[in-house]
């Protein structure tokens, strides 16, 4: 192997092993905001959340108090992290532009899934990386039986699992999509809800194992970087690569599906 090749493999053994880092380093798994999905050393090692109850305190005399509780009130959900594959500056304008945006998007860590609109977004320009920080809010969501637009949020949801899905994962996804626009599918205790839930569950199961599958793979393969393997087997660096794009789609699916799943199951 010439000196040229053997620093071009060299760089696409390292490409591989940042786009892994996440998985080795983060704490968090994969995160996903909106349709931006975060790598490398762009994954935080925590998340700060958090729920709070909402309530007005009357003190009255002799030291008793009344309590008017309102409600659960969802802390803003905070991390940090740090651009620095790829082109930094572009993807840090991209989380820019959605927080100018101003929508509501999902947001999808480990097994915790959420609706919420970016309340802030700070980036520092440090040459070839950018040191990042952001505040989500979350946005409350109504009771199902209290969303006179559940069924177009349920399709619409299904349809945004279908559109990220891996090929493997589309046959199960659009059975349940099927099953979802069945007449009356919303209606509670009705046949058509049951039976789309089960298509649901079944989609559900079928992700998880898929997830398992790219994890092992990607904790394997990652286990070749220290000697090197990496860049001595192109076969490995394919599918590290590989692997680990198809992890970060099921990420996506996961987020869309598990709300499919909190409004019919």
């Amino acid at each position: 192997m010439g000196l040229f090749s053997g620093i071009a493999a060299f760089s696409q053994g390292l490409d591989a092993i940042n786009a892994l880092a996440d998985f080795a380093f983060g704490a968090t798994g994969g995160v996903v905001l909106g349709d931006f999905a975060f790598f490398s050393m762009e994954v935080p090692e925590r998340i700060t959340w958090g729920s709070a109850q909402a309530m007005n305190v009357h003190r009255l005399p002799g030291g008793e108090r009344v309590f008017d509780l309102m409600g659960p009130d969802p802390r803003p959900i905070r991390w940090s992290g740090l651009f620095i594959d790829g082109d930094p500056l572009s993807r840090a304008a991209a989380v820019a532009a959605m927080c100018d945006a101003g929508m509501p998007v999902p947001l999808v860590f480990g097994e915790q899934c959420y609706t919420v609109i970016i309340a802030s977004f700070e980036a520092e320009t440090q040459y070839s990386r950018a040191p990042y920080r952001i505040s989500c809010v979350v946005v409350p969501q109504p009771p199902a039986d209290q969303s006179p637009d559940l069924t177009s949020s349920v399709l619409g949801d299904i349809q945004g699992a279908i559109g990220t899905a891996t090929s493997a994962l589309q046959p199960v996804l659009s059975t349940a999509q099927t099953a979802l626009q069945a007449v009356g599918v919303m209606v509670p205790g009705s046949a058509a809800l049951a039976q789309a839930g089960g298509f649901v569950a079944q989609a559900q199961g079928s992700l998880l194992a898929l997830q398992g599958t790219a994890e092992t793979a990607i904790n394997g393969i990652a286990s070749l970087a220290p000697e090197g393997g990496l860049v001595a087997n192109p076969a490995s660096l394919l599918s590290a690569v590989t692997q680990t794009g198809a992890l970060a789609s099921l990420t996506q699916t996961a987020g869309y599906l598990g709300r499919v799943a909190a409004n019919v199951l």
